[in-house]
């Protein structure tokens, strides 16, 4: 449900809202739709730690609705977490930090 819709009437309503808000939209047609759970955690913070039994593991999740843009952003964070930022001068080089140590 959205805003206390069902899923169809929710995507007809979004539909008509985009179509709304510039006359160049007005007859563009929608051909693709995604829709699905939305995670909220307790706090409102997305979850961003090692696994309990695995600190080479990182659990990324609950961006409460904020997931499209949150994920690759948190995304990179994570990389960087596992192998250290780039080095700029050595073309892509990674130091090494304690979670990528741990894992040679």
């Amino acid at each position: 449900m959205y805003a206390g819709r069902k899923p169809r009437s929710a995507s007809r309503w979004l539909e008509d809202r985009v179509r709304g808000l510039h006359p160049a939209l007005t007859s563009v047609r929608v051909t693709h739709r995604w829709g699905g759970p939305i995670l909220f955690t307790e706090a409102m913070r997305p979850i961003f730690r090692t696994h309990p039994r695995d600190k080479q593991v990182l659990i990324l999740a609950g961006y409460n609705g904020h997931g499209v843009a949150l994920s690759v952003y948190l995304g990179k964070w994570a990389a960087e977490a596992l192998l250290g930022p780039p080095v700029p001068c050595l073309s892509g080089h990674r130091p090494n930090n304690s979670l990528a140590a741990a894992s040679q």
